[in-house]
């Protein structure tokens, strides 16, 4: 019996690829593992390869083996590691001591112990190549860079050897990241908020329409670690200082390696490039612009609103041609939150909130991401991270697997999961990333140029990459208004105040998705501090004629959630005012809709300071009121809303009070 009668693909390559899938699934099954140790696959791939482990299936999977008999397993060209590893020396050793005394990245190796020196030199040329250089890098590292690309059993057995030192804190292979979209459709230039479903008050959305009459992110700082920027007119009097932390020339295409210029020089690829992948000529994706646009592009008449459109945005590349680096990208988080680098002066506007829509893959998070994290949180900055797209679960997606970050998944105008997203205990919250058609997409900043930069335009991408922004945009508006929070804080504002996915089939989406609005009410709860807005008069206002019950600041707040039917359909609080506009002492019917059956709810003008007295929902949760606004307002717009006393749900609308 002939088995095999053609190749199954069109490359001897894609065979092996395909077999070395196949052995790792039986392997697990053998030894017990039936899920196949986690390996992303259908369920109908899972059917058929099963076969492969027993009877005739094995004959065909020993012939399918046997195909490809020039690849050997230990030559696969890993697309998850660089071929690169990177050393930490232990504080206080000779080593660690040099190594901090470097001023310039490249003179890492010449500073070392001449025994260190030696015995790196020795254990790469057991695996038979020869050092190129060793660069320095935050927290005393060392990236060890090599002649050629290892295999990756050969940088298994290097990083042991490199291991086996007692002053060495730890060793391990440098991973590659990559920006987490899907893909990439271009429009032309306009007023584009009407397709911005993700801001707005739908079950998709996150209310940033709401959530902007208390904050638009002022003073704030958000880093987005990416590809770097282009320039655009949603970035006019935006951008702050930058930096480029590409270290290797061939990723950063710009020929001058470590600077302080974020540029984005395109991250366009050929077809296999990067070894086996891409599989086919790759365009420039303007990631960072992209992701940057979607945390603060300028509110104005052209173009897209940002989620923080007041906020500023420190970009730092990290990603290039074939992605970035692990030691790169944990070097840029340490930049970003004011830490210090090796060869780049320190960032002058550390980050409060610093952006990863990025990852690779690893079954746990690499050190040197876990210690640059650690460290930037120290320094008071909030890290958000996207889940990764690979349908799969988030827990071997690197940084989302990383402690103290902020895990996003992905979740379509509907409120569903995303098809694409990873999920899984990791994950803390879901936030819009698109799920489908182009309407369905995230519309943010671009470029027209398939390559290099050239004419700004806007573009609809995918991805747990424009789901994080999301979050970070709203991270920025929390820190405006209460900026004394923690990144703990912000973390339990942002997780317990979302509101249901309305259908999560895979699991793992974490609290819920993304709700502007509510984040802020909750973070006001948790200070013991007033959700005031924007333009909210200062002076003292007249006693209310209905008295009502104050929040206590000095009360401890719960930051565990109430219990809740993860089952019902999401319904958030909605209100309507007959009269939007105002004269003194003139009362309006307010009616409100979506709160829980029989709770009281209480009425404020701008802020938790000018209560303007309370109802209570009826059997449908809706109520219907009459209030009158103190005539001690100043003349112009404000904001009235409703607060659910048990459910905590928020609704609120804008009026004008002529003061006639």
């Amino acid at each position: 019996m002939t088995f095999l009668q053609k190749p199954l693909s069109d490359s001897p390559r894609k065979d092996y690829d395909l077999a070395n899938k196949i052995s790792q699934f039986c392997y697990y099954t053998q030894i017990g593992q039936i899920d196949g140790g986690g390996l992303s696959m259908s369920k109908y791939a899972y059917r058929t390869i099963a076969a492969a482990c027993t009877g005739a299936g094995a004959l065909l999977f020993s012939a399918l083996v046997a195909q490809p008999a020039a690849l050997a397993a230990d030559d696969k060209d890993s697309p998850v590691l660089s071929g690169e590893v990177v050393v930490k020396y232990k504080d206080g050793t000779e080593a660690a001591e040099a190594i901090e005394q470097t001023q310039s990245p490249g003179q890492a190796h010449e500073n070392l112990p001449t025994e260190e020196k030696e015995r790196i030199k020795e254990a790469v040329e057991d695996e038979g190549a020869e050092l190129t250089d060793a660069k320095a890098h935050a927290d005393g590292a060392v990236t060890i860079s090599l002649d050629k690309k290892l295999s990756e059993s050969d940088i298994d057995s290097l990083v042991g050897k490199l291991q086996d030192n007692k002053d060495v804190e730890f060793v391990e292979p440098v991973y590659i990241a990559q920006p987490f979209q899907v893909n990439r459709e271009e429009v032309d230039r306009g007023k584009y908020t009407s397709y911005q479903w993700s801001l707005r008050n739908g079950i998709g959305g996150i209310n940033a329409d709401e959530a902007w009459h208390f904050s638009k992110g002022k003073d704030v700082t958000v880093a987005v670690l990416d590809t770097g920027i282009v320039d655009h007119p949603e970035f006019t009097g935006k951008l702050l200082q930058g930096a480029d932390m590409i270290s290797n020339s061939f990723r950063s295409r710009d020929g001058d390696g470590r600077d302080m210029d974020p540029r984005d020089e395109g991250d366009w690829m050929h077809a296999y490039e990067c070894g086996y992948w891409p599989k086919q000529d790759r365009p420039s994706s303007w990631h960072g612009t992209h992701v940057s646009g979607i945390v603060g592009a300028t509110q104005d008449e052209q173009g897209i609103d940002g989620v923080a459109p007041e906020a500023k945005i420190v970009p730092v590349r990290v990603l290039g041609r074939c992605g970035g680096t692990s030691t790169d990208i944990a070097d840029g988080i340490t930049w970003a939150s004011g830490g210090d680098v090796p060869g780049l002066a320190r960032n002058q506007n550390p980050a409060k909130v610093i952006n990863l829509s990025l990852g690779g893959d690893a079954y746990q998070c690499p050190q040197i991401y876990q210690n640059a994290i650690d460290a930037a949180i120290q320094r008071g900055a909030t890290i958000v991270v996207a889940a990764g797209n690979e349908h799969a679960n988030a827990r071997e997606t690197t940084p989302a697997n990383c402690r103290g970050v902020i895990t996003v998944g992905a979740t379509g105008a509907h409120g569903e999961q995303s098809a694409y997203s990873n999920f899984g205990d990791v994950v803390d919250l879901s936030a819009p990333g698109g799920n489908g058609s182009r309407q369905n997409q995230i519309l943010s900043a671009g470029n027209m140029s398939r390559t290099t930069p050239t004419e700004a335009n806007y573009i609809w991408q995918q991805g747990t990459s424009q789901a994080t922004p999301h979050v970070s945009g709203v991270a920025a508006l929390m820190l405006s208004k209460f900026p004394q929070m923690t990144p703990e804080q912000v973390r339990q504002s942002l997780v317990n105040s979302t509101k249901p996915v309305q259908s999560c089939p895979r699991g793992g989406c974490g609290r819920g998705i993304l709700d502007a609005p509510a984040a802020l009410q909750y973070a006001s709860r948790l200070v013991g501090q007033p959700l005031t807005t924007i333009d909210e008069a200062t002076q003292p206002t007249q006693p209310v004629d209905v008295p009502v019950a104050q929040p206590d600041p000095t009360q401890p707040v719960d930051v565990q959630p109430a219990p809740r039917d993860e089952h019902r359909a999401a319904e958030r609080a909605r209100m309507s005012i007959d009269n939007w506009v105002l004269d003194a002492g003139q009362s309006t019917t307010v009616r409100g809709m979506g709160f829980e059956p029989g709770e009281e709810v209480v009425a404020y003008v701008d802020s938790f300071s000018r209560p303007l007295g309370s109802s209570y929902a009826d059997s449908r949760g809706e109520l219907y009121a009459e209030f009158a606004p103190s005539q001690s307002l100043k003349v112009g717009y404000h904001v009235m809303f409703l607060t659910g006393k048990t459910s905590g749900k928020v609704a609120g609308a804008r009026f004008y009070y002529s003061g006639n």
